[in-house]
């Protein structure tokens, strides 16, 4: 084995045959590796050839971008690799690069290119690693001084003993804490990056033109979704426009590639601690006509969009492109009073006043001009005013919703609707046993008549024994009446519940 790894090491042209050479060219740079680590021979840094590759020899680029805070990069480069151990700086990688998520490999010759070591750097050049490089070293200071009105530059060279909360520099016995002027290098160390780098350590059988493909994840890339609605005249009708919002925070920028999204719950392991992410993306209504917008389809238990186009994301960017669009969608408008829990079944309630909150629902299904799969986002409600002016009326969130499913939305609470809603009457029929007689009376001082729908939760084992409206259990601890209330008037709802606890 000591033999095998050698010729690797000093970079053979010379391919190994027979049993070994099969199973390294099916296991790749593991077995390698791993020969290395067992070898007590050490690579030479005479047999490592340093090769440097950056955007400019991309070929391809794909970004996928999650809404919780990360990104998938996946491009493609073309370099011109000799045999041999070489040292690969693969530059213009993302500043926030997970390094622990990074895969490489050669589309072109895969058996042939195995990966010893990867690596990445980020020891980025700035005034302060630049100085800290020096400690210890020689630095030149110049500073200037007036001379009968004349600039006069005086040069010292010491020894710069620490960076440490300032500099102190030391000019022969003299150590001088801050000295005044400007500090001149002689270089730039090698080991600093001006960005952050991903180096392999390759070894190479097949020297020639290679197209490697490099994928990894990226922190500082989200997105949200919102979209704007607009109500109809009549409160019947609604129109629906979306947007994402893409940041690009990553420390690098994508130019001309393929923008996917992921919409659904993905999980994913940080530090031994498992979480559900919620990870979202967009899609804007399928267009047979439009190639340029997202297309949507069902990827593993989450849906996938890829965008009809190539784009470019700028670094420290955030671009906007459209989601979707959905006009003439019917809508119903609808005013709910909802009371409190109960917090204990046995015991006696006041009077009290509620608000009218004002939904807006519509079916998000085809038929409907709508039913798409919509990506959890906050929706902003606005209506024109008869001179056409659009204002806003209300905003709310929605969830990840399929298509075919009711959404139902708040806008806000009704001015000119009043809801009162009083216990009547208290009865303790037994130890854990009551009735209560409850009444709600909605006044509409609107002009035109409306439907209130009125939300009561009860707990424990229940049961309605007497009502004014009919009553829809809705779930265990809720009931449902809709009372017709006309224009410039009131209606009252009165209910008998009984109740064991």
């Amino acid at each position: 084995m000591s033999t095998l790894t050698s010729r690797y090491a000093t970079g053979a042209h010379h391919r190994a045959s027979g049993p070994v050479a099969r199973i390294r060219n099916l296991l790749g740079a593991s077995l390698t590796a791993i020969m290395l680590i067992a070898s007590a021979s050490p690579i030479a840094a005479q047999d490592v050839l340093t090769m440097a590759i950056g955007a400019e020899a991309q070929e391809d680029l794909m970004v996928t971008v999650y809404n919780n805070g990360y990104g998938l990069v996946r491009e493609v480069r073309a370099i011109e690799l000799p045999d041999g151990i070489i040292e690969l700086e693969f530059r213009d990688v993302a500043q926030m690069i997970d390094a622990t998520s990074v895969a490489f490999k050669s589309l072109t010759s895969p058996g042939d290119v195995g990966i010893l070591e990867q690596n990445y750097r980020y020891d980025l050049l700035s005034p302060a690693t630049l100085l800290e490089k020096f400690v210890g070293r020689e630095v030149t200071i110049i500073d200037y001084r007036m001379d009968d009105n004349t600039s006069i530059d005086r040069e010292r060279t010491g020894t710069l003993l620490s960076t440490n909360n300032g500099n102190i520099v030391q000019f022969g016995d003299e150590i001088v804490i801050n000295p005044g002027g400007t500090i001149s290098l002689a270089e730039v160390p090698d080991d600093l990056l001006a960005k952050p780098t991903l180096v392999w350590l390759l070894r190479n059988d097949d020297a020639g033109k290679q197209r490697v493909e490099t994928s990894y994840l990226t922190n500082g890339m989200s997105w949200k979704a919102d979209y704007v609605v607009i109500l109809g005249k009549d409160d019947d009708m609604l129109d629906i426009t979306g947007w994402v919002t893409l940041n690009n925070n990553s420390g690098t920028a994508y130019r001309n590639a393929q923008l996917k999204l992921v919409a659904g719950d993905v999980q994913r392991v940080q530090e031994e601690k498992r979480y559900r992410g919620q990870v979202e993306a967009y899609a804007m209504r399928a267009d047979s006509s439009d190639e340029m917008g997202f297309q949507e389809k069902a990827f593993f238990e989450y849906h996938l969009y890829t965008l009809g186009r190539r784009t470019t994301l700028a670094n420290n960017e955030t671009k906007q492109v459209t989601l979707l669009e959905g006009g003439d969608i019917p809508a119903k408008k609808v005013y709910i009073m909802e009371s409190q829990m109960w917090a204990q079944a046995g015991s006696a309630k006041g009077a009290e006043k509620r608000k009218m909150a004002v939904m807006i629902e519509f079916e998000n299904k085809e038929e409907d001009n709508l039913g798409m799969p919509l990506p959890k986002g906050r929706l902003r409600f606005y209506k024109a005013d008869d001179d056409g002016s659009l204002l806003l009326i209300g905003e709310d969130q929605i969830d990840h919703t399929p298509r075919d499913e009711k959404v139902r939305l708040k806008l806000g609470e009704a001015f000119d609707i009043v809801a009162e809603r009083a216990q009547m009457d208290y009865r303790k029929l037994s130890g854990n046993r009551a009735e209560m007689d409850y009444q709600v009376t909605v006044r509409n001082h609107k002009d035109e008549a409306i439907t209130a729908t009125i939300l009561e939760h009860i707990w424990g084992d229940w049961e309605i024994q007497r009502q004014s409206h009919r009553e829809r259990k809705v779930d265990s601890q809720t009931v449902e009446f809709n009372v017709a209330v006309p224009a410039r008037g009131e209606t009252v709802l009165i209910y008998t519940v009984r109740v064991n606890w």
